[in-house]
């Protein structure tokens, strides 16, 4: 406007002048008109690129509220009733059994730039909002939670009231160009910061055109059972239908063994009556660990293993996914198998009847039509039950383990290469005088770390040292099924004295010293709920050696369906002097190790730290020239501990948890 005002001034100067230089005035005049469309055209970019902010703030915000919504849809088993294109093909309007809607957008014709990608990232049992795959911080460089979190399981009673959520924001860019949240509906904004506390730019330099029309932030997949929509690279699976269930399926979380049978009979049109299941030496059934994750026994390549499945429950159908499973491929490496259901039964199943009880289930047979299965609640298996109470001797061809719990000059010392035979399971047994028989196999280190954890800081003996651990992620593996929960740990600081008597061995004794404690609270919302204690003790004078038997001692209740307990509580020695029955105990001799190239022979005594510390050996290597243990000394205890492969460690077996008859056909 002040250039356009400043020609017509250049102009009236002429009839006011009459004596200006004509052709200078109008090159004058021209480059005013060339610096006016200059400054048009940098207008023009600004509102262009102000649009373009505007939709990218639209379009996460869109986002934000789209990925809330399906996260609580999934969280409060909501389905999918029907979906549709937009009329304006900017995207999809999904239709839930609850009556609510969801709006997903395609986003527009990009620029080669800076596009943010709102989403989330799993952190321990909860989830959390993120841009352009880094986490969303806020002011304080916490993480924004998009939902609470998952609490354990405790005694079945009446539903209780709605969890809390988590935060959801709204974004926005400000007139720097950076962004900026709020979390009272756009009263109060803060900015968005990288993990190094920079503020995070929304726009980027300008570059060339993006791809017009649906862009990889967005895709809709329908299958038979569920709506798949995949948003800015995170997968959410919706199942379809809208029929609720007749049961209260957190009855379906635990143990259930199977008691009977029965087919229907179609010439009849009635079912058939109850029948015991022929192989009765074989155990069925399934463990529903929490309200995804499963196990069931079946028979391996040479041994009976427990077969891990995901499901999902519509309605009152029961879907069971495919299984994976780990296999030794006989070169020292474990490949992941998938496998559809070993049963024509796993794919759908039907819940005739779900209560404390007592489950029924149907199935399709393709050859012989429906039949069911009447499963009573077993007890859940706890995870300490499947490690072996003894290490393995140093000769096992003639005594399988050895005969004393806590003594370190006993046990053999195998390095990864001799303990081999063991990886993937072996065909041996042990039949024991109850005519039961007992597989055993070396663990993963995955499985170590369901007994003791991977971090070196939860479990610690120093008693002056007080490590506390709240709420923290745990990834293990159980029933060959890896599943993530929550832990809290407490160390004691002040010494204990032992409350251990075995009329077994002459250790543990009276006489042996505690040093420190860790309890713990594990397997936080699932089955496996349960309380631990990790002690390191000095035992007594072992008459061989003439030196005190150092170990470790760990111990674990299942509290599962039972009274809700903090750690705090746990934490008190009164708690475990009562009602510890069912207890499961496993004492870990600190055997120390072998060097590589020393004999591993019977009666081959370690210069390495016997009666100091204990390295107990996995299946798992790492890279060429590493082993992975399960490791102890007086200070911590923890199953990340990496080692040559040729030095000789101690071995402790775990088993399957399934034990068959001597009558059924061995």
């Amino acid at each position: 406007m002040r250039k356009i005002f400043a020609i017509i001034t250049l102009v009236s100067m002429i009839f006011i002048a009459g004596c200006v230089d004509v052709d200078e005035l109008w090159n004058e005049i021209d480059s005013l008109k060339r610096e006016n469309k200059e400054q048009a055209d940098e207008l023009g970019k600004y509102k262009e690129r102000l649009k373009r902010v505007e939709d990218l703030a639209s379009l996460a915000n869109s986002d934000i509220v789209a990925i809330k919504a399906m996260i609580e849809a999934l969280n409060n088993k909501v389905s999918v009733v029907s979906f549709k294109e937009l009329a304006d093909k900017s995207g999809f309007l999904l239709t839930m059994s609850d009556g609510s809607t969801i709006t997903l957008k395609h986003g527009p014709k990009g620029d080669k730039g800076n596009r943010v990608a709102i989403g989330t990232k799993k952190f321990g049992t909860r989830l959390y909002w993120t841009l352009d795959g880094e986490f969303l911080l806020d002011e304080a460089g916490d993480k924004i939670p998009v939902t609470g979190d998952k609490g354990d399981r405790g005694a079945q009673g009446a539903r209780g009231p709605k969890g809390a959520t988590g935060n959801t924001p709204i974004v926005r860019v400000n007139t720097d160009g950076y962004w900026e949240m709020s979390f009272d509906s756009g009263t109060t904004w803060t900015g968005v910061r990288d993990t190094n506390g920079r503020p995070v730019s929304a726009v980027g330099p300008q570059g060339e055109a993006g791809q017009d029309g649906v862009i990889p932030g967005l895709s809709i997949q329908e299958t038979q059972q569920a709506v798949i929509i995949r948003l800015n690279g995170d997968e959410f699976v919706i199942p379809k239908g809208g029929v609720p269930s007749h049961f209260d399926l957190n009855l379906l979380i635990g143990q259930w063994d199977l008691l009977k049978h029965q087919y229907f009979d179609s010439a009849a049109d009635d079912w058939g009556a109850w029948e015991e299941p022929n192989d009765a030496d074989f155990p069925c059934g399934y463990h529903f660990m929490d309200d995804s994750n499963g196990a069931y026994p079946y028979w391996g390549e040479n041994m009976p293993i427990y077969f891990p499945f995901d499901y999902t429950v519509i309605g009152d159908k029961l879907f069971i996914s495919e299984l994976a499973y780990f296999h030794d491929n006989n070169s020292g490496q474990w490949e992941s198998i998938m496998t559809k259901s070993q049963g024509y039964y796993l794919d759908t199943l039907t819940i005739i009847q779900l209560d404390q009880d007592n489950l029924i289930l149907e199935y399709i047979d393709p050859d012989n039509g429906r039949f069911r299965e009447h499963f009573t609640r077993g007890i859940v298996p706890n995870p300490l039950s499947f490690v072996t109470e003894y290490n393995l001797a140093p000769d096992y061809s003639d005594d399988f383990f050895v005969d004393d719990l806590t003594y370190n000059n006993i046990s053999g010392y195998y390095n990864y290469y001799d303990a081999a035979e063991f990886r993937s399971g072996t065909s041996d047994f042990v039949a024991s005088q109850d005519g039961e028989v007992t597989f055993y196999y070396l663990p993963r280190i995955e499985e170590w770390q369901s007994i003791v954890p991977n971090n070196t800081d939860y479990v610690s003996f120093i008693p002056y040292i007080s490590q506390n651990s709240f709420v923290v992620p745990e990834t293990v593996m159980v029933q060959g099924n890896m599943i993530t929960m929550t832990s809290d740990f407490i160390t004691e600081t002040v010494m204990v004295p032992s409350d251990m008597a075995s009329t077994l061995t002459r250790a543990p004794s009276e006489n042996d010293e505690v040093r420190g404690v860790t309890y713990a609270l594990r397997y936080k919302g699932t089955s496996m709920v349960s309380a631990w204690k990790y002690e390191y003790v000095r035992g007594e004078i072992n008459p061989m050696t003439q030196t005190r038997d150092c170990f470790m001692k760990v111990t674990s209740r299942s509290l599962f369906g039972k009274k809700k307990l903090s750690v705090r509580e746990i934490s008190d020695e009164d708690y475990w002097m009562e009602a510890n029955e069912e207890d499961v105990v496993r004492y870990f001799p600190a055997c120390g190790y072998v060097d590589d190239g020393m004999p591993l022979l019977k009666g081959a005594v370690p210069e390495t730290m016997m009666g100091i510390f204990g390295n107990y050996l996995s299946s798992t290597p790492v890279g060429s020239n590493l082993v992975a243990l399960m490791h102890f000394d007086p200070g911590q205890a923890h199953s990340n501990y990496l080692d040559n492969p040729r030095n000789g460690y101690s071995v402790r077996l775990f088993t399957t948890g399934i034990k068959l008859s001597v009558q059924g056909g061995f």
